[in-house]
């Protein structure tokens, strides 16, 4: 029944249409696209605030934060950016702010026409002149007036539109003006006399008062401990003061003002660090904040916003953000996780604090933050920490897992999921970073790591995703998992540096077959870096060990469900020695990535084949520390790490063999590649620890695509015979140099199916070419080359092997599967599937 035409004549067949529109091997290339940016800025954000670019025109506002970064999101921004928040866009203004190390954009407000006014320490703007102080009209930047003498730390606007500033000067516009000055839109005018100390802080009464805060103890000649008032006349204290800097101030909707700061105590009575004036008295909010209140704001319903380097508030435990709501202080989810020193709140609502403490845990870009109801995201995209594992699911998702806290401006512990971009969390994630991931039978995800938390629930190293909770797998590991792999019963294969799974002894690897874990012979005296399954289900194992199973085994050894043995004489050189990956090619050859240049006593720099008897190199190899290997959609492999003789010492380089030599795909700064994965598109995804690829921002995730790709459209439709709705889908893309695969279902228990391939479509009713055939079944293709195949269980699976010639991308054919129905006598009925239009990539 089944007759299959040579895979000779299939070839050929392609090949003579391939030269009627074939394109060269030179029109077909790679690329890295654009990187996902910084979720945030790279350096600290001193100053916050919302601004209408076209006033009262159809743009929303944006957010404008400045500091001292060099870069916003994935765009140059020379400490200061704007963020739009419905297209979550970042944008430059100009050139930016300043142009030396050191300087620095501390304060921002809005004028009354619209224009932007920042200030700080520095001296130019826009590339101009601008003494401390700068105007920005939405095209480019000016200065206001002469400037300032030294660093500005406040601005506010007066009822009338005036502007003041407050600082560590001496001089405004050229004219004396001790620490505080106004500028009416023509000139800067001093306050009095001033203060005898630096204002960190100004808020504007609704009668036109002012009130500063700092840390000077006379305001206009009169005592003042720390926050004074300014009638436009005159200064005047509010009451007693306090007694340390006032670092904070804000009106509330009554008229009130709040002061945060360094101090104990307010008007003689305790106020830890944050304190009320409501025109006659001060007071206490509850029993403060255990550290310094650094920044203030009000949220739409009139709560109070506090932000500084405390961890509590109140009775409540809260990082660094904290709310009041006229009675009692709360948290604001989980906080964040460095000092705030800015709040402001956007037209959408949300909450946003900056900070210009670099935060803990080694994150790249924590310095702002958004709070979106009832938890904290950041601005924009990427993940504020390396990426070390990734997954493609078979819905074509990626799975990313590392040391990050956020994922494309959402939380994200330890791990991820992108939809072309689009990321979500999984629950609230893990503790800790995430080393290895890895997908069950049944859909179910593992996570292996450095975590003991998953989902808020106990997890030690190991935990398990079903698709809404987070559960433990036992009592879990002693120490990280660092690698993972199923083997064909379902079962999974854990590795690491731990020596108990379970409560068992378990050196180095452990099985979990649904219920307990068990061991895997005596283990290895050593540590597991990667895991890897052959085709006939034994499991190879690599990492940094001399022995498995009590049989030497340098670097790499296999568990055939019953002992340990070594492969050859294994791997090794200088010290140190590891092997940090594997895979198995179609044929079931082990390739083994690490830091050694000999394999089975041969040369091989980092890299190395098995062939099931002996170990060689791939061409050169010229590795000195491999961490990832990934093969293309044609059999090409690509490596991640150093390749010194392909981008020079301590570079990162993706490396690409083609069978025969080496050759560079990019180059990683910062950081290198850490892990690799191939999308159902073909493209290359990268993750890591870098941060461009290639010169271009790519923070801990790169894609590297090719401007041939193989897709297959489905057109047409099919009809229904016995076996139900007949209907063709691609399982594999067409690339060269790899087999195109497809699937019939909806196939006769009882007949055959004919696979049609062909260069033309067309539409031509079944029933026209025999009288068998359905009405509305119709032959979509040209029938240029035909293959019979026997359906099982109501489906027939197709393939196509295509030659690894680049001539051949870009080519385009059909296929579609047409079922014949048997029975008494011969052919019953015709039917039809869908059918696909392929196009064949190169990659």
């Amino acid at each position: 029944m089944n007759s299959r035409p040579s895979l000779r004549c299939s070839v050929v067949s392609l090949s003579i249409v391939g030269l009627l529109s074939a394109r060269t091997a030179a029109q077909c290339s790679t690329q890295w696209l654009p990187g996902q940016g910084l979720p945030g800025a790279n350096g600290y954000v001193g100053a916050t605030t919302e601004w209408d670019p076209d006033g009262p025109g159809p743009q929303q506002p944006v957010l404008v934060l400045a500091g001292d970064f060099s870069r916003a999101g994935s765009v140059s921004a020379n400490r200061i950016a704007t963020w739009d928040p419905l297209a979550r866009v970042w944008s430059s203004l100009g050139l930016g702010i300043g142009s030396v190390t050191g300087d620095f954009v501390k304060a921002l407000v809005t004028l009354p026409n619209g224009d932007l006014v920042a200030a700080g320490f520095f001296i130019s703007a826009g590339g101009a002149g601008a003494a401390c102080i700068a105007r920005w009209n939405g095209t480019g930047w000016s200065p206001v007036g002469s400037g300032i003498t030294g660093p500005v730390n406040t601005l506010t606007i007066l009822p009338n539109g005036d502007l003041v500033a407050g600082g560590s000067f001496s001089s405004a516009g050229g004219a004396g003006a001790a620490n505080i000055a106004r500028w009416d839109g023509t000139s800067w005018s001093a306050l009095g006399a001033g203060m005898n100390g630096p204002v960190f802080s100004l808020t504007a009464l609704p009668n036109g008062h002012l009130v500063a805060g700092g840390a000077f103890t006379t305001a206009g000649g009169v005592t003042a401990n720390h926050v004074a008032r300014w009638d436009g006349t005159s200064w005047s204290a509010l009451g007693a003061g306090v007694d340390n800097d006032v670092l904070a101030l804000k009106t509330l909707p009554n008229g009130d003002v709040v002061a945060g700061g360094g101090f104990g105590t307010a008007g003689g009575v305790g106020a830890n660090r944050i304190a009320r004036w409501d025109g006659i008295a001060w007071s206490a909010l509850g029993s403060g904040t255990n550290d310094v209140v650094l920044a203030l704001t009000t949220l739409p319903n009139g709560d109070l916003v506090a932000g500084g380097s405390f961890t509590s508030a109140g009775a409540a435990s809260a990082n660094h953000v904290a709310r009041w709501d006229g009675t009692s202080w709360s948290a604001l989810g989980s906080g964040v996780p460095s000092s705030v020193c800015t709040l402001s709140i956007l037209w959408t609502g949300d909450l946003v604090a900056g900070s210009s403490v670099v935060p803990t845990f080694g994150f790249v870009a924590d310095f702002v933050w958004r709070f979106v109801g009832t938890h904290w995201a950041s601005l924009g995209e990427g993940t504020n920490g390396p990426v070390w594992a990734l997954r493609t699911l078979p819905d074509g998702d990626l799975l990313v897992g590392g040391s990050f806290t956020i994922a494309g401006g959402e939380n994200a512990s330890g791990i991820a999921r992108s939809d072309d971009g689009n990321w979500s969390a999984l629950g609230s994630g893990l503790d800790g970073g995430v080393l290895a991931l890895t997908q069950l039978p049944n859909g179910d995800l593992v996570a292996g790591g450095g975590f003991t938390r998953a989902g808020g629930s106990s997890a030690n190293y190991i935990a398990r995703w079903d698709g809404a909770n987070w559960s433990a797998m036992g009592s879990g590991m002693n120490e990280q998992v660092t690698s993972l792999a199923v083997l064909p019963n379902g079962d999974l294969v854990a590795g690491g540096v731990f020596w108990t799974a379970g409560g068992v002894s378990a050196n180095g690897i452990a099985r979990w077959d649904g219920t307990s874990w068990s061991a895997l012979g005596s283990g290895l005296v050593g540590s597991v870096h990667a895991l890897v399954t052959l085709p006939n289900g034994d499991l190879v194992v690599g990492g940094l060990f001399f022995t498995a199973g009590g049989v030497n085994a340098n670097l790499i050894a296999r568990w055939d469900g019953t002992s340990w043995s070594a492969l050859g004489s294994g791997l090794g050189g200088s010290f140190p020695v590891s092997v940090a990956a594997l895979v198995t090619l179609p044929n079931g050859d082990v390739l083994a990535a690490g830091s050694f240049t000999i394999a089975g006593g041969v040369s091989a720099h980092g890299i190395a084949r098995w062939n099931g008897a002996s170990w060689s190199g791939l061409g050169t190899g010229t590795g000195t520390q491999v961490r990832s290997l990934v093969v293309l959609p044609n059999g090409d492999l690509v490596a991640s790490g150093l390749f010194p003789t392909l981008g020079g010492p301590g570079v990162g380089v993706f490396a690409r063999f083609d069978g025969a030599s080496w050759t560079t795909l990019g180059v990683a700064t910062s950081g290198q590649a850490l892990a690799l994965a191939t999308l159902p598109n073909g493209d290359l995804v990268a993750g890591g620890a870098f941060t461009h690829v290639n010169g271009s921002m790519s923070f801990h995730l790169a894609q590297l695509t090719t401007t041939c790709p193989a897709t297959a459209v489905p057109f047409g439709a099919g009809c229904t015979g016995s076996g139900g709705l007949n209907a063709l889908a691609a399982t594999t893309l067409p690339w060269t140099g790899a087999t195109f695969r497809s699937v019939a279902t909806g196939m006769p228990n009882n007949g055959l199916a004919l696979s049609v391939v062909g260069f033309a479509t067309l539409s031509i009713p079944l029933s026209s070419i025999l009288p068998q055939g359905v009405p509305g079944c119709t032959l979509l293709v040209s029938p240029d080359l035909l293959e019979l195949h026997l359906p099982a269980a109501g489906s027939v699976s197709t393939q196509l092997a295509l030659p690894n010639a680049v001539v051949l991308a870009g080519q385009v054919f059909h296929q579609q599967v047409v079922p014949l129905e048997l029975g008494v006598p011969g052919i019953t009925a015709l039917t039809s599937t869908n059918a696909l239009t392929l196009t064949i990539g190169s990659f």
